[in-house]
């Protein structure tokens, strides 16, 4: 099993949270407890699509950005999708906010989502949920 280097932010980062629910709100506290424990400022981002607008999370974070509905169609394949696997939208989503790394979950959904973050060069926090 390989080792990764612990992931170094800036001390004034943005980090995109694409997850939802319980995960993407004790990511969002584990931030604002290391923004108190180091003077830091880290500004949390959540990725929401329309159904969850109303959400704790997107309520809890510093910022948030609509993905739109939560199924679209992929042009790729022809097929319905979420929209958190919609490569292209998420790819315009996270350069939109400016994020400088990406909270993503352990789940299966994820890892579609975790290989397309690493292809447009964005740093990842692999958060449990």
């Amino acid at each position: 099993m390989s080792t990764r280097p612990p992931l170094r932010l800036h001390d004034r980062a943005r980090i995109a949270i694409v997850n939802r629910a319980d995960a993407a709100v004790r990511l969002i506290h584990a931030v604002r407890d290391y923004n108190s424990e180091h003077a830091t400022k880290l500004t949390t981002i959540a990725l929401y699509t329309d159904g969850e607008a109303d959400s704790w999370f997107v309520q809890l974070a510093d910022e948030s950005v609509g993905l739109g509905p939560a199924r679209v169609l992929d042009e790729r394949t022809g097929r319905q999708t979420h929209s958190y696997l919609d490569l292209d939208r998420l790819a315009d989503a996270l350069r939109e906010v400016r994020a400088d790394a990406v909270g993503v979950g352990l789940r299966r959904r994820a890892r579609r989502v975790r290989r397309a973050v690493r292809a447009h060069g964005h740093h990842l926090h692999r958060s449990a949920g």
